[in-house]
């Protein structure tokens, strides 16, 4: 790999706005299927970034190449805004890399309401149930600082009661600015201390989403339900495929994400 040049094919748009402003150093932190992890220091932060093959769940935080990127553990890197550079390894282009967006679609309050019921409808087991205390008694009408209990919570290595809060900002974002008291919910979580709370990783992912921006299959699921309520049966197969997908995310994030969707866009089309 020493030497080769790769050019990424898209930059999520967190890593985007994180290099603009100046060149970084770190190393390899660890390995996964789908590529490597990348720790990069600034200060006394540390900053994760996922390099990843096109056939891995694309989020914020990634970049993505055709081929998977092997480096091992511990070996250096720079990045700045123009390439990621391995020692002794390969180079990755990021200057004319897609960003997208990864926004949530914004929907209308029936087009909410009937998303919600077409996910109630499927019905995934959540792993530990009682984590959607919380967000009940948010709805219930509660301050937005009860769903602070849920960060950190839960099995996984991203916590389970993470990919809830994910999820539900992603089903609140639906409503775009029209909804104020929900956007508190973001407003909340990005005021709060995360970093002892919860690992690294499930701290960025939270702290994009607060801004909105999320996943991929968390966005591309809203648009399938989007096109689930404007069309009908035609749709159905799209949204299966949709939901398999969000589902294949982790051991349980894309059922926490899932439930969190379902809580949030039932809560944005509701009088609260």
């Amino acid at each position: 790999m020493r030497g080769v040049t790769h050019a990424a094919s898209r930059v999520g748009p967190s890593v985007s706005e994180f290099l603009e402003s100046r060149e970084r150093s770190g190393r390899v932190a660890s390995t996964f299927s789908g590529g490597v992890v990348v720790s990069l220091e600034t200060g006394a932060a540390t900053t994760l970034i996922a390099v990843q093959s096109a056939l891995t769940h694309f989020h914020p935080w990634a970049v993505e190449i055709e081929t998977q990127a092997r480096v091992p553990v511990g070996a250096r890197v720079r990045a700045g805004s123009s390439a990621l550079r391995f020692e002794g390894g390969p180079q990755i282009r990021l200057k004319s890399a897609e960003v997208p967006e990864l926004r949530a679609l914004a929907l209308s309050a029936d087009a909410r309401r009937q998303a919600a019921e077409e996910l109630g409808a499927l019905k995934p087991k959540l792993p530990q149930p009682d984590l959607l205390a919380p967000i009940e008694a948010w709805r219930r009408g509660g301050d937005p600082a009860r769903l602070l209990a849920l960060i950190g919570s839960g099995p996984g290595s991203s916590p389970l009661g993470d990919d809830l809060l994910v999820g539900l900002l992603a089903g609140i974002a639906t409503a775009g600015t029209k909804r104020p008291r929900h956007l508190e919910v973001g407003q909340e979580i990005a005021a709060s201390s995360l970093v002892d709370r919860t690992p690294l990783g499930s701290v960025q992912m939270l702290a994009a989403a607060s801004e909105g921006r999320f996943p991929e299959p968390l966005c591309l699921l809203i648009e399938a339900l989007a096109k689930r309520v404007a069309e009908g049966s035609q749709q159905r197969d799209l949204l299966a495929c949709r939901v398999a997908n969000l589902l294949q995310m982790g051991d349980s994030s894309g059922t926490g994400f899932l439930h969190g969707l379902r809580a949030g866009l039932s809560a944005s089309a509701s009088s609260l």
